[in-house]
């Protein structure tokens, strides 16, 4: 039975390393220090998109690629939990999609379960499935993200005439405000979406968009706490 212990792997935010080492050298260090024999290191670093650079000294590693060799550490032993603090540090809008696919991967298709931790709420909610939210220390709110985000969407709705839209929605629709001017939120489910759409339509409505808007995890995490005065963005976490 494998120990509890060698079941996880784990990357802080800011990974140290032998300078004078390769990116080779560093992982088959680290997985002879974590028990692991014959470690795959060609994989996990092209895996995590340092495929090329395997054989060059980590000191001239940039932060990016310091982050993305820690989470190869963190996978050498190939956990079944992986715990990630802002994996995402450090990189370019590049290198941050390909860690947010690889993420992804893992948990669909290695069946990895990954605990992130991290400022960025825009790159949460794109990431994780689930959310958690601390503030001064204590848990304020966690569950599905679409679940605690879905009373903030509306329907965006643009028509060829605003007012014949407006009419049609009675109470249910206020204009936008967007810089265009044109389009209306409509304050509906997504259950109730269809039969709307169908009855506008029907009723003679030239509809030309139809999305949902809002339901954003920055405004949701800064409403739940907002109560925490004097509440630092350091001192906060989603994940």
């Amino acid at each position: 039975m494998v120990p509890v212990r060698r079941r996880i792997g784990a990357m802080i935010e800011t990974p140290r390393y032998y300078p004078t080492l390769t990116a080779s050298e560093t992982l088959t260090m680290l997985a002879c220090a974590s028990g692991v024999r014959d470690p795959d290191t060609a994989s996990w670093l092209g895996r995590v998109g340092l495929g090329e650079a395997a054989h060059r000294r980590v000191r001239h590693f940039s932060v990016g690629m310091k982050q993305r060799l820690g989470i190869a550490a963190a996978l050498i032993a190939r956990p079944s939990l992986l715990i990630l603090d802002e994996p995402t540090s450090g990189m370019d809008p590049a290198g941050i999609l390909e860690m947010r696919t690889l993420i992804r991967d893992l948990a669909a298709k290695d069946g990895v379960t990954i605990l992130l931790s991290s400022h960025l709420l825009d790159e949460v909610q794109r990431t994780c499935d689930r959310v958690a939210i601390f503030a001064r220390g204590k848990l304020v709110a966690e569950g599905r993200i679409d679940m605690l985000l879905a009373g903030q969407e509306k329907l965006r709705l643009l028509a060829t005439s605003q007012g014949a839209l407006l009419a049609a929605l009675g109470a249910r629709g206020t204009p936008d405000g967007a810089p265009d001017g044109d389009g209306v939120l409509a304050a509906v489910s997504r259950a109730e979406a269809p039969a709307l759409l169908r009855a506008l339509i029907e009723s003679g409505i030239d509809l030309v968009e139809a999305r949902w808007v809002g339901g954003e995890l920055e405004k949701f995490y800064l409403e739940q706490t907002s109560h925490s005065a004097g509440h630092s963005a350091g001192g906060d976490h989603a994940g």
